[in-house]
């Protein structure tokens, strides 16, 4: 079982309401789990298809809690190769605050390497397309995710958005360059029982009056054969650096269930 990502579990971690948001990268939400749960799998799992059926307490973007407790739903598919060449495509959908429904669509592609018997690296593609009004930072976008693993216990990943949606002054909205560092490991603790935790830092001085921000996670998360359970405390720094408000940024807890096949 891959370690949950910071801020987003990625089995949780897609993006949507509260505050002008709209998940994963890791750093995302239900629905952008798809390419960080692909991207962890071992190098030498066999090729085929398989899928991953979350459903989580709140959408999660980088240590942001974007939903406001009223759940997200998310189901992904997975193929691979026995090369390491693997393609993904996921839909999530969750509750604004007003009772209608938001869906996300994401689809990717990625490769994996073995580099000897400690280590591992991965690279992967992917698109994300959100069906509401433009979001702030998670609007529909394209991300490239680079990751280092040792030992499936340490994953170091770096994000890069080429077109994320930001404040561009007077009350407008523009598109620029955004990347996120995130460092996570998982720990066993015993029998089926690990603990999850991570830190990242999410870059957005491109856009007008914003630096970025550090967030962090630490949790529980055990395996019941093809269930997995994630209990995670999530924190940033946003609302300090004024990226967004307290009901957002501020600490909060999140469980998610996920069931594969």
């Amino acid at each position: 079982m891959p370690a949950a990502p910071v801020g987003v579990l990625r089995p949780p971690s897609d993006r949507r309401p509260g505050y002008g948001y709209g998940r994963f990268g890791c750093g995302r939400r239900a629905g952008g789990a798809a390419l960080c749960l692909l991207l962890a799998a071992p190098c030498t799992r066999a090729g085929g298809w398989d899928g991953t059926l979350t459903a989580s307490t709140d959408s999660l973007y980088r240590g942001l809690a974007l939903n406001g407790g009223r759940g997200t739903l998310a189901l992904d598919l997975h193929w691979r190769t026995d090369t390491g060449w693997s393609a993904f495509g996921g839909v999530s959908a969750w509750r604004r605050e007003g009772g209608a429904t938001s869906t996300e669509v994401s689809f990717g592609a990625g490769r994996s390497w073995q580099l000897d018997g400690d280590w591992t690296s991965q690279v992967g593609v992917a698109h994300y397309g959100y069906d509401g009004p433009p979001q702030r930072f998670v609007y529909d976008y394209e991300e490239l995710n680079v990751s280092l693993g040792w030992r499936g216990q340490w994953f170091a990943s770096l994000a890069v958005s080429p077109n994320t949606t930001g404040p561009g002054g007077y009350g407008s909205l523009r598109r620029d360059l955004t990347w996120a560092f995130e460092l996570t490991t998982r720990e066993r603790l015993t029998g089926r029982l690990a603990l999850d935790a991570g830190i990242g830092y999410f870059d957005l001085h491109r856009f007008v009056g914003l630096t970025g921000y550090p967030y962090a996670s630490v949790g529980l998360s055990s395996g019941f054969g093809p269930v997995q359970a994630y209990l995670s405390f999530i924190t940033s720094r946003a609302e300090a650096r004024s990226v967004a408000p307290a009901p957002v940024a501020g600490d909060h807890w999140v469980a998610s269930l996920l069931w594969s096949f």
